[in-house]
């Protein structure tokens, strides 16, 4: 589905979505799976969509003694392009805003990288359009890229569009409130209730938390 999306072979993995029950837990398994990742020595890039989000990592890493890279600049990122810039075992946290998935498509043939980079996206945003720059991103990297996406089932995106359904599926499944939910079905629900979304959409106001964002761009009708 990748090749197709971005029109080239893909060196992409991308996992199932973990869904947890609250935004507090969301964070915690991030956090838990950024230093299951550091214990490995692998290369971790974690991006948010939201500045609100972003801060709450950056309070998580201090406040846990984990190292991170914080990125302030889009030339910063765009050095990203060639992941032997990352430090095995320290995950470098952006905000997606700085990305450069402008032009990337341009950028010369590079030195295949003999590793994998583990890419954990925070949050969807409400328009897939937003998410596929993600995408199109990790698939300008000239290394295998594992991609996951955390979600929550209070968020903005699966309060308002599609929480209810992923809600009874978690039920169904007898999943502990502790823990995330992975699944086929959950993707493709996510992805439905962004496009649907995307149609009501005319506008793509900034906004600091996907809420506030909702409320700057009022789907029409």
């Amino acid at each position: 589905m990748l090749s197709r999306l971005f029109g080239k072979k893909t060196r992409v993995k991308r996992d199932h979505d973990r869904v947890w029950k609250t935004e507090t837990l969301k964070l915690n398994g991030i956090m838990a799976h950024a230093a299951w990742l550091d214990k490995q020595a692998t290369r971790v890039m974690m991006v948010t969509h939201f500045r609100q989000t972003y801060r709450a990592l950056e309070s998580l890493f201090h406040s846990r003694g984990i190292p991170y890279t914080p990125l302030i600049s889009a030339l910063d990122a765009t050095r990203l392009l060639d992941p032997t810039t990352l430090q095995p075992g320290r995950v470098t946290l952006m905000h997606a805003d700085l990305l450069p998935t402008h032009h990337i498509r341009q950028v010369v043939e590079r030195r295949e990288c003999g590793f994998e980079v583990h890419l954990i996206v925070a949050e969807h945003h409400p328009l897939p359009s937003e998410d596929d720059r993600i995408m199109e991103f990790a698939c300008a990297l000239p290394c295998t890229v594992r991609l996951c996406y955390h979600e929550s089932l209070d968020g903005a995106l699966l309060k308002r569009f599609g929480g209810e359904q992923v809600g009874k599926l978690m039920s169904a499944l007898h999943t502990p409130d502790t823990e995330a939910i992975t699944h086929a079905s959950i993707d493709k629900a996510i992805r439905a209730a962004q496009e649907k979304l995307a149609k009501q959409i005319e506008t793509n106001r900034a906004g600091d938390t996907a809420d506030q964002w909702l409320q700057n761009n009022t789907p029409r009708g």
